[in-house]
Parts: structure tokens; C-alpha cells; sequence
């Protein structure tokens, strides 16, 4: 052992150690089995020896909120030293040295999903409904749903490689994830080279490519990004939001993002399997909202937006579904974004392909649209809408349902070429006109 891991855990166990310094610490305990023993043998004698401060680690602004509003709570007195075991268990669970002691034989897990899972280098087996423990999955390819304790679902897409640092604490080394953390699992983690993303209920993604970068995508609620380095304050990403995780230090906004099909939630995820980049003028400073693709998603009941979860396409009133947009590649656009002024959206082609753009069909049509897109007389709609600012011109259904009504445009691109669209705002509307609906995008490769 030595001598800047001497101090590393001196730090520790006389509770002055700073966050990064705990991290520090969980990292290298993490790598080398000899060493976590000696620093189990080391602390239990030094609890032994010496009372302890109590050290809550990774302590934050809301626990010391708490600790406030508490204040005036009468507190039940400890030994200090039981505070110190505290800690140190902690950290032991974070670097999976205690497993042992709550799960011998790893997590426990019940299967919700197998999509044509392939062990690497092994002959593992997943039935559905099979309770197991894992410490670590290598999948070389298919997908794996689980149920982990508290609620949490976790899906994890082949190839992809990590392990459970303890049941709600998991370090992915490379591929594609989603957890739904559920009403009792706040707090699960996902563990990454260069940050930890903590749940704050709700359902998210990372993917970890070759090069170690790490994407992380919010489908609902919020996650918290902390950093390795840097600044202690984390990063906060909402529903809608999207981040690139290049270093430590590095961070930039999460263009576009695959997302899971409902229905389908094993197919389409692989970028590398995209036939279309698509990008805006929009700035990390101005958004870091994503543009959702869903591979051959379009069809009636898919996610309209990548927020607004109600609100869906559908066909016509007593129409079936287009037949010419079945099937295309679904960009879910971000809601908010009808407000943005002078923004360009455009769309690049690696094949012959057709793209269409859903507007709401209520007001004028803008200036941009027309230009080298064709009206295909297809009309589609979006709902059911709450009765809000944007939908107060519209008379509900005979189900008493709000739904907006689009107009079908087509343009067709060839492969290396694109189209950029515009903005939806509308500004020359009346006292008894809303502001129009954010539009949607489709893009069919022609075969």
C-alpha cells in the first residue's frame, strides 16, 4: 500500500476525506481485491481504537436541508464509532466488497424480458420469469429485461459489458441501457468512466461506446450527472434532455437518440443501423434537448413528442392509418421547440429516401414549407390533449378527446443530400388563434 493510499484512507476513516476523494478511493478499492482487504483489516482496527466522526458520504445540499428541518427533532444518541462502521460499510457496498454479506451469489434478479440473448463466452440461460443473481452481465447480443429489487427494471441491449457494485449501483463498461427506476427505486446509479448518473425517479438511458464516451438520455423525471472531476455541484438533465459524456470535464449536447419502441422494445436502437442524421442551430447554451428516432416506429399509437407522453398519432377520424407513412423512421420532435425563433431543422439522407413533415393544419402555412415539399393529401392526428392555451380552438370528439389535426408534406432526398426545415411559430395569428402545435418528421428509406 502506498503512501498516497495510506492518506486516501486516513482521510476516509477520520471522516475529512472530500467527495472526490471518497470516489477516488471507491475506484482504486474497486480494482484490486488485495488492497480492499486491507483496508477492511485497516478500518476495523481503527474503529476499534478510536471513536469517529459520523462522515455521510456523498453528502449534499439536500441533506443538510434535511438535517435543518430536523434541527429541532430531540436526536437519539450513538456511539460515534457506529457511525464510522457506517461509512465504511458504504463504501464497501460501493466497491462490492460486502456482497457477501447481503447477496452471496450476486443481485437478485427476476427476467421480465429475453430478446435472443447471447452470453459471451458462455452457455447462460435466462428464462422469462426466472429468478437469479447476477454480479455481472456480457452480453454479446440480444436483450435482456430485469427486475432488480425496489422495483427497478433494467434492459440491457448486446453487446454490451458490466457489473452490480451493490443492488442499486451499477457500472456499465460498454453498450446500451435503460433503467425505470419505479416509485421506490430513487437513487439507483449508473456508474461510468467519467461520471456517475444518479435517478431521481424516473426512466433514462446510457450508452457507452468504444471510445468511453457516455451518452445519457431522460425519457421522464431527472437524473443528476456528477462528475469525476470538475466542479462538485452536479449536472441536472430533465425529461426531454440529453448529454454527451466526452471526458470527465467534456460534455456536450445529445443531438438525437434512439429510443425503444413500446412494443418493439428489443429492435432499432443501434445508431450505427440509421439511415439519417439530424441536427438543428441550436446551441448546448440554447437546449439539450434530443430529437427521438424510432426505427420503423411510425404507425398509429407511437409517442408523438419526446415529452407529453399522452399525446400519440393516430390516424384520421374513422380513417385507417396512412399507408405510406406505416413503417418510416418516427422522429419525435421536442414540444417546446413551436416557440423557437429563425430555428432550421435539418435532415441528412444516407440512402434515397422520402421524408414528411406532420404540420398542424389549423393556420396559413408557413413560407418554408412549400419549398420543394409536396401537400400528399394525407391527414393524420395527435392526442388525446388536455384543454390548454394551444388547443382552445378545438371542439372536443363525440369521446369528449382533443385532437389535433396534421397535414401530410413529402419531399423526396437523394442519398449524401438533405433538407432543412423551419420554424413552426406562427406570427401573424389573430386574437382567436393559438400558437400552432410543434411538427413532426418521418423518413421512409425508398427501397
Amino acid at each position: 500500500m502506498n503512501d498516497e493510499i495510506q492518506k486516501l484512507i486516513g482521510k476516509y476513516t477520520d471522516g475529512v476525506a472530500s467527495e472526490a476523494e471518497v470516489r477516488e478511493l471507491e475506484n482504486i478499492l474497486s480494482a484490486d481485491e488485495t488492497l480492499r482487504a486491507e483496508f477492511l483489516e485497516h478500518v476495523n482496527a481503527d474503529i476499534a481504537i478510536e471513536e469517529h466522526p459520523d462522515f455521510p458520504l456523498y453528502k449534499s445540499i439536500a441533506d443538510d436541508e434535511a438535517n435543518e428541518r430536523r434541527s429541532h427533532t430531540p436526536k437519539r444518541i450513538f456511539p460515534r464509532w457506529i457511525w464510522a462502521a457506517a461509512a465504511t460499510v458504504g463504501l464497501l457496498i460501493a466497491v462490492g466488497l460486502t456482497q457477501k454479506f447481503f447477496h452471496s451469489d450476486g443481485v437478485p434478479a427476476r427476467v421480465l424480458g429475453n430478446g435472443n440473448v447471447v452470453v459471451r463466452g458462455g452457455d447462460s440461460r435466462f428464462p422469462l420469469g426466472e429468478q437469479i443473481s447476477l454480479n455481472e452481465i456480457d452480453l454479446e447480443a440480444g436483450w435482456l429485461r430485469l427486475e432488480l429489487p425496489k422495483g427497478v427494471v433494467f434492459d440491457v441491449y448486446g453487446p454490451a459489458k458490466g457489473h452490480f457494485m451493490s443492488a442499486d449501483r451499477f457500472k456499465l463498461d460498454s453498450g446500451r441501457l435503460n433503467v425505470d427506476v419505479g416509485p421506490l427505486g430513487k437513487g439507483f446509479t449508473v456508474v461510468t468512466e467519467h461520471a456517475d448518473i444518479v435517478d431521481l425517479g424516473t426512466q433514462f438511458g446510457v450508452d457507452v461506446s468504444g471510445d468511453s464516451a457516455a451518452k445519457v438520455a431522460v425519457f421522464s423525471g431527472e437524473v443528476e450527472v456528477h462528475s469525476r472531476e470538475g466542479s462538485s455541484n452536479p449536472r441536472l438533465l430533465e425529461e426531454g434532455e440529453g448529454l454527451r459524456l466526452e471526458s470527465a470535464t467534456t460534455t456536450s449536447r445529445l443531438m438525437s437518440v434512439n429510443v425503444a419502441d413500446e412494443d418493439r422494445p428489443h429492435r432499432g436502437l443501434s445508431e450505427s443501423q440509421n439511415t439519417f442524421v439530424i441536427r438543428d442551430n441550436l446551441s448546448s447554451d440554447d437546449s439539450l434537448r434530443y430529437y427521438g428516432i424510432v426505427s420503423n416506429g411510425m404507425r398509429e399509437g407511437v409517442h408523438t413528442y419526446t415529452t407529453h407522453k399522452v399525446v400519440r398519432w393516430w390516424s384520421a377520424e374513422n380513417e385507417p392509418f396512412p399507408a405510406e407513412l406505416s413503417g418510416a423512421d418516427l422522429v419525435q420532435t421536442f414540444h417546446r421547440d413551436r416557440f423557437e425563433e429563425d430555428l432550421e431543422i435539418q435532415v441528412a439522407v444516407e440512402r434515397d429516401s422520402s421524408i414528411y413533415v406532420l404540420f398542424d393544419e389549423r393556420y396559413e402555412t408557413p413560407e418554408w414549407l412549400p419549398e420543394g415539399l409536396t401537400d400528399t393529401g394525407l391527414t393524420v392526428r395527435s392526442g388525446p390533449w388536455r384543454p390548454v392555451m394551444v388547443t382552445r380552438d378545438i371542439e372536443p370528439d363525440s369521446n369528449d378527446e382533443i385532437y389535433v389535426s396534421y397535414r401530410v408534406w413529402r419531399t423526396d432526398v437523394a442519398a449524401g443530400e438533405s433538407v432543412t426545415l423551419g420554424e413552426s411559430k406562427n406570427y401573424n395569428r389573430t386574437s382567436d388563434q393559438t400558437w400552432r402545435v410543434m411538427y413532426g418528421i418521418a423518413v421512409k428509406p425508398q427501397f
